[in-house]
């Protein structure tokens, strides 16, 4: 059933007129320090809205048992961008103008939210879910590429609780648009 979920996703993807598909390479690390890990998400976006599918992978990690190695696992989930905080119009009338003089005219700072959740093909004692705000920029509007900084607030449960649940995670990498 989910495999099929995911197939109709991408073909309801590509019969829709959107801006295109994404891929995104992030490293992951939580607000302690001490834990880290690696995310690929593969998605579409169709006007504001974003679907993925992604994974991550984490290294073995040691733990008072001895060696524990966390399942790999795959998630599905959404975000939705917001307008450029930048723009004189932007939603947030907090942001001072001496700061909007003092970034370039060009560049565009795009806040995002939504959520993952695992799906299991092959681990099905193991995953998460969690909500995701994060924020990309641009050096320009044009630009198909954007630096992203995220932050992630994850639930881990059965094998997957192998990983230490400090629940906020930091992501930072880059998202590239097709």
């Amino acid at each position: 059933m989910k495999k099929l979920i995911v197939l109709l996703m991408l073909f309801v993807a590509t019969i829709c007129k959107g801006n295109g598909f994404t891929i995104w390479g992030l490293t992951e690390q939580d607000i302690s320090g001490s834990q880290n890990a690696m995310s690929v998400r593969i998605g579409y976006q169709y006007e504001s809205i974003e679907a993925f599918l992604g994974s991550t992978w984490r290294p073995n990690y040691d733990t008072d048992t001895g060696e524990i190695e966390p399942p790999q696992v795959f998630s599905l989930g959404t975000v939705i961008h917001w307008k450029d905080l930048i723009d004189p119009d932007n939603p947030l009338p907090f942001i001072p103008d001496l700061l909007l003089k003092l970034i370039p005219e060009n560049m565009v700072a795009q806040p995002y939210f939504g959520g993952q959740a695992t799906f299991n093909l092959f681990e099905h004692d193991a995953g998460f879910y969690g909500a995701i705000i994060g924020l990309q920029c641009k050096t320009d509007i044009k630009n198909k590429s954007a630096f992203i900084v995220e932050l992630d607030y994850n639930d881990n449960f059965k094998d997957l609780s192998a990983v230490p649940d400090n629940k906020f995670r930091l992501n930072m990498g880059f998202r590239f648009l097709f």
